[in-house]
């Protein structure tokens, strides 16, 4: 199985990054609350494998364009793979926790990967639209302050493979949403304008992302991209270009 990972977090020694191209590997939606599907565990063990982990040391949970946020504990290893009584939407995970990979899917939503290298803490958040304007990955960074008493000057921030600014079509109402998050000037950067047609724009998620966060604190060099779009190269799965909802990108970090 091969993956990408993030360099600069992974070059720290004590962080491994992974983001799984397409046709290697099947991440279901899971019905939640309900048996795993033992078929799709082969797949779970096959990454656990390229860490020296076990799929029950992972933790993927019901996500649904939220801003909650999970604080996980080894005890957790198993929930979203093998053990399926999760209730509600989480889109956000931390720990501070060795040996317990973080897993997010996405296929166009940004996956946000979050590492305060001085506090040896993490987290993996699932970003579309509705979960920037909810500003999730700083609800994450707040509970990391909170819980591992991180410094939001050490927070390093990586965005993995997402649908870029000119593949993204949104209808104009969704610039009053992103007005709750942005100044004006901001709002022009991520929001182009289509002639053709007066009530749609292009959005950019990630960029969003990343000026919300110059806002909370983040140091601009502490914002790194993978520069790949999930909808215009044929590298990772895009559900807006070809609505097949059940062809998902595996993402996670983990501690070691």
């Amino acid at each position: 199985m091969n993956y990408m990972s993030v360099e600069k977090f992974d070059s720290y020694g004590f962080v491994k990054t992974f983001m799984i191209p397409k046709n290697q590997g099947r991440w279901r939606i899971y019905s939640f609350n309900k048996e795993a599907n033992m078929e799709d565990l082969k797949y779970y063990k096959e990454v656990g494998d390229l860490f020296g982990i076990t799929y029950e040391q992972m933790v993927r949970l019901p996500q649904g364009h939220s801003k909650n946020i999970m604080i996980a504990k080894k005890e957790d290893g198993g929930l979203g793979v093998t053990k399926m009584e999760v209730e509600g939407y989480c889109d956000g995970v931390i720990t501070n926790e060795k040996n317990l990979m973080l897993l997010v899917i996405v296929a166009d939503c940004v996956p946000v990967y979050i590492l305060d290298p001085v506090k040896k803490a993490i987290g993996m958040v699932h970003s579309g639209w509705r979960g920037t304007v909810q500003k999730i990955t700083e609800n994450a960074i707040d509970l990391m302050k909170e819980k591992y008493n991180s410094n939001v000057d050490d927070i390093l921030i990586h965005f993995g493979p997402s649908i870029c600014v000119n593949c993204y079509e949104v209808g104009i109402e969704l610039i009053d949403e992103f007005k709750k998050i942005l100044v004006c000037d901001e709002i022009h950067k991520v929001f182009k304008p289509i002639k053709e047609k007066p009530e749609k724009y292009l959005l950019d998620v990630a960029e969003s992302i990343r000026l919300s966060l110059l806002r909370y604190g983040i140091k601009e060099k502490n914002i790194s991209k993978t520069d790949i779009c999930t909808y215009h190269e044929d590298i990772f799965y895009s559900r807006r270009l070809t609505g097949d909802k059940t062809k998902v990108t595996l993402t996670g970090i983990m501690l070691v």
